[in-house]
């Protein structure tokens, strides 16, 4: 049960990730700095993203399987401006970090 959620990640903005690793993703703005999107959620594949353009690198891209909730999160931070995503991985036994619950900080003052 779950809702898949696809995660794109700079190849500078992570480590090496494989599936069945165990990681916390972190949401940067300019409003924001390093606030816990996602922890301790199993990587379901990893896939390589790459530009049409020379072929240029572009990173991976991450398959999660988590709530709706912490979907529709992801989501909204994707959406925010300047948003950048990090990754880490756990190591065994490592406990969770707790996520944010409300994003709105991170979306910065309105005009």
């Amino acid at each position: 049960p779950g809702v898949g959620v696809t995660v794109p990640l700079r190849p500078e903005n992570g480590p090496p990730i494989s599936r069945g690793d165990r990681v916390t993703l972190w949401l940067t703005t300019k409003a924001c700095r390093a606030v816990v999107l996602l922890s301790g959620v199993a990587v379901q594949s990893v896939g390589k993203a790459s530009g049409s353009a020379f072929g240029a690198e572009l990173g991976s891209v991450l398959q999660l399987r988590v709530s709706a909730a912490e979907a529709q999160r992801v989501v909204s931070a994707l959406d925010l401006p300047d948003a950048v995503l990090r990754a880490g991985v756990l190591a065994d036994g490592q406990q969770p970090d707790s996520a944010a619950t409300d994003l709105s900080r991170c979306d910065g003052p309105r005009p």
